[in-house]
């Protein structure tokens, strides 16, 4: 039996009473032919009704999914559960933000006829959804769109926060000229500009809720992210700064906001990552993916006259919002899009410099591998400060939640950070807690399939897979032009260590720069970072002998390597060997010796001279735990007995 529909909705929400949550039944349902450039998802229009009139309606771009999956069709009944309405060009329109699915398609209810919206006088209310109703109609209404736009996509999934019955405490600002950058004194919330702004009528309005064709909101939310100020110019000789804020508010509406110019320098000191503030005076603008990765199809432009006022945090917005994907789903996504990541640092490389061409800087990359519970990983190379400031916390294989990561199609499938990219260190969330015991019980020493090297399938015939060292000689891997990586388990039987050749070399002490330094009369000289340093800082460059039951190879290690196999820094074998201590110095050699590994190797043919070889270099190194890997041969066996 389909669902009651409510008697006089209709009527009660042309009079913008949008309290409750009504039930009503789809009429009629449209796509609508939307021809700008801009337009980044397809937009829906409806008929509602609720048994006497009929009253039109476009459907948020969040529940978009509702009508693909054909959960909501013509003639099924809804329950509106959040929404907002809007006078466009004279003529209701009621923006839907949130709704339930009843019933299927039933046949038409009563017989519902057009309201006539010049009979009916709207009557203020006092609610938040009434006032910001009656606000973005009356600012709608001055534009005289076509149409009304449909609200931005918040990533909530057609689900909301719900206050039907409760509405926002109210909080006034003495003088509504107040200047944005005096905080604390005042909060400052409505939908009107500054000068026609009363505490009476003052609302907040949700992010969700909001369209190009208002211009008179105010939100308020929390910074989440923060860009750093950059300078700009183009081919017209304009130049000037910019940077830009993630903002996140009670209902999870998201919203990225930029600020050029006078608008940058007047608050960039101003806005501080974590903190709540309203905000008001701004103009939406088709988001640009370059550069925002929120899911909202909306980014605001703030100017110098945008009002920002810092309010107390009252603990009703998270202080980020992430939706995770698993790593293993990756290898479906686009390339350049973005995505929020979960994962543990299995392994992590040491932070190094590269010149961007475009700009002839150099920048500082660092690159961690990621793993999760669909037994996956894949490289995240982080940019910038960030990639230094982590060297601390990357020891013990922490958490990262990452939020706007860009998936690239380097090595297969990677994530880089960009400016806007926010990774958050062991969060306190369940699927963090979830991760860690998975890692610590049995995720640290499971075979787990590399994204990050499923292209060498394609350009050199191999994948991240294990290896036999009978199997690296018999199919020639990395005999190409392009590196392969693999995993090997292995025992290594000799680490070469003469006399006359030290097995480290002695490296900038410089955080980031591991670069050879020449030795002079009063100290050692960087080439690099063109700095002369009293002392320098010894780091491995092993070669290292390993068998297993197929064969013999030689393997190439640095200093991470070293530190995992030979549990001493190069530094205290220095020390031995100055002092000649030769007894600890080969003590150290024998006891790495004869212990299992996996190693993760990255082959690649090399050239010098006219001799090319393939080397084989050990980008991890992992003890064997033999329990799993027990296991493990028994899939493998299992897997070839149903063959």
């Amino acid at each position: 039996m389909a669902a009651q529909l409510t008697p006089g909705a209709v009527l009660r929400i042309y009079k913008d009473d949008t309290s409750g949550h009504p039930i009503l039944q789809v009429v009629d349902l449209k796509k609508i032919q939307n021809n700008s450039v801009t337009a980044t998802s397809d937009r829906y229009r409806l008929m509602l009704s609720d048994g006497h009139h009929l009253c039109q309606s476009m459907l948020g771009t969040q529940l978009n999914s509702k009508v693909l999956s054909h959960e909501l069709q013509q003639h099924c009944i809804v329950r509106l559960n959040d929404f907002v309405c809007n006078t466009i060009s004279g003529r209701k329109i009621i923006i839907i933000l949130s709704l339930d699915v009843l019933n299927g398609p039933v046949p038409v209810i009563g017989s519902p006829e057009k309201l006539d919206p010049t009979s009916q006088t709207p009557t203020p209310s006092v609610s938040r959804t009434d006032t910001a109703a009656t606000a973005a109609a009356t600012a709608a209404a001055a534009h005289q769109p076509p149409y009304p736009m449909a609200a931005a996509s918040n990533g909530m999934n057609g689900t909301s926060k719900q206050h039907p019955s409760t509405p926002t405490s109210t909080h006034t600002q003495a003088n509504s000229r107040t200047p944005p950058d005096r905080f604390g004194s005042t909060l400052t919330r409505g939908g009107s500009s500054a000068v026609s702004r009363t505490p009476s009528s003052s609302t907040l309005y949700p992010i969700k809720a909001l369209n190009p064709f208002q211009n008179r909101w105010t939100i308020k939310a929390r910074v989440t992210s923060k860009t750093d100020l950059k300078s700009w110019s183009n081919a017209q000789g304009r130049s000037g700064k910019v940077f830009s804020v993630d903002l996140l508010d009670s209902e999870g509406g998201e919203l990225r906001g930029t600020f050029f110019s006078e608008a940058a320098d007047k608050f960039f000191g101003i806005l501080q990552v974590d903190k709540v503030y309203t905000f008001s005076k701004g103009t939406l603008k088709p988001a640009n993916r370059q550069y925002s990765t929120l899911n909202n199809e909306w980014d605001c432009v703030f100017d110098q006259h945008t009002e920002i006022v810092l309010v107390p945090d009252e603990g009703d917005i998270q202080k980020m919002k992430f939706s995770f994907i698993p790593i293993a789903s990756l290898s479906q996504q686009e390339p350049n899009s973005t995505v929020d990541i979960i994962g543990v640092v299995h392994a992590y490389t040491a932070v190094s410099s590269i010149m961007i061409k475009s700009s002839q800087q150099e920048r500082l990359r660092r690159t961690v591998t990621l793993l999760d519970q669909s037994r996956s990983s894949i490289e995240l190379t982080i940019w910038g400060d960030k990639a230094q400031s982590l060297e601390s916390s990357l020891e013990n294989h922490p958490i990262f939640a990452i939020k706007g990561a860009r998936v690239t199609d380097y090595n297969g499938r990677s994530l880089s950070t960009i400016n806007s990219s926010y990774i958050e260190l062991n969060p306190d969330l369940p699927e963090s807690i979830q991760l860690r015991a998975w890692y610590d019980n049995e995720g640290r020493t499971e075979s787990v399939s590399s994204l990050s090297a499923a292209a060498n399938k394609s350009v050199a015939g191999h994948s991240n897979q294990r290896k036999t060292l009978s199997q690296i000689k018999d199919e020639n891997i990395g005999a190409e032009d392009k590196p392969v990586w693999f995993t090997t388990k292995v025992t290594v039987t000799y680490i070469k260590h003469d006399a006359d050749r030290p097995i480290w070399y002695m490296a900038c002490p410089t955080e980031g720069c591991n670069k050879k330094v020449m030795e002079q009369s009063d100290g050692w000289h960087c080439e690099s970072c063109q700095k002369s340093y009293p002392d320098a800082e010894p780091r491995y460059i092993l070669s290292i002998s390993a068998n297993d039951a197929t064969g013999t190879a030689w393997f190439n290690g640095f200093n991470d390597v070293g530190l995992s196999i030979l549990n001493k820094s190069a530094r205290e074998l220095k020390e031995y060997k100055d002092m000649n201590d030769m007894n600890s110095y080969e003590a150290t050699f024998a006891d790495a010796v004869f212990r299992t590994y996996t190693f993760n190797v990255r082959a690649k043919l090399d050239a010098y001279m006219d001799d090319k070889r393939v080397r084989l270099n050990i980008m991890n190194a992992t003890p064997i735990d033999f329990v799993q890997e027990s296991r493990t041969l028994i899939e493998e066996i299992n897997r070839y007995s149903t063959m």
